[in-house]
């Protein structure tokens, strides 16, 4: 039974819908909590169900906010959320979709876990065009204009080529390494004794690193 769904007749795009009558939900902590007749007891042969809240509530792992239509929509996933050195806590995924969407990029990665701002990894595969390259400052302006400050992007790191399961940026599931590829460019996005507040972007083609500061 799903949470909630987007009806022929009753439909938000950029949400998953209203929640169904027969299920409750709770975001007020920002993760998506569920009671209803769809959450199951337990595991057989377990005593205790450890996805369950103190209360009467699953945690879905999912966060999300209900609009003041009611309707339902996701953010991300409670243990890719970023805690900033201000004690912000961001939730990366629609930040990435903008990089992706503004800069022309294949994949994007924020990170910024106790920084004091975001940082991104972009990756173009076979490299920047000579338009991309031109237009990228710009863009990427633009698509900070449509975030709030505490979200948005101050230093870049451009790789030359895709994550990839060899360099162990990704699971076998692809999903991103988060903290490993962080890891790898960390010195880089945020350098010790640098202007965190400027743009850097990085040429990562075959780990040679060329860098450039506006």
């Amino acid at each position: 039974m799903p949470l909630s769904l987007n009806r022929p007749n009753d439909y938000k795009i950029g949400t998953v819908g209203r929640p169904l009558a027969s299920n409750n939900l709770n975001v007020e902590g920002g993760e998506i909590e569920v009671d209803g007749p769809a959450v199951f007891g337990g595991y057989e042969n377990q005593a205790t169900q450890t996805n369950l809240t103190s209360g009467k509530y699953l945690s879905t792992g999912d966060v999300g906010e209900l609009d003041e239509e009611g309707y339902l929509r996701l953010v991300g996933r409670k243990g890719d959320l970023i805690k900033t050195s201000t004690g912000r806590k961001i939730a990366p995924a629609a930040i990435e979709q903008k990089l992706v969407k503004y800069l022309g990029a294949e994949q994007a990665m924020v990170v910024g876990e106790g920084q004091a701002h975001l940082a991104a990894i972009v990756c173009y595969d076979g490299g920047m065009t000579a338009e991309q390259k031109t237009a990228f400052e710009d863009n990427l302006q633009k698509m900070n204009e449509t975030l709030s400050d505490y979200e948005r992007v101050r230093r870049c790191v451009v790789l030359d080529r895709l994550f990839s399961l060899e360099r162990g940026e990704l699971t076998r599931t692809f999903k991103l390494r988060r903290a490993h590829i962080e890891k790898i460019h960390g010195e880089v996005l945020y350098p010790a004794g640098g202007r965190r507040s400027s743009l850097k972007i990085t040429s990562d083609g075959d780990d040679n690193r060329k860098v450039g500061q506006r």
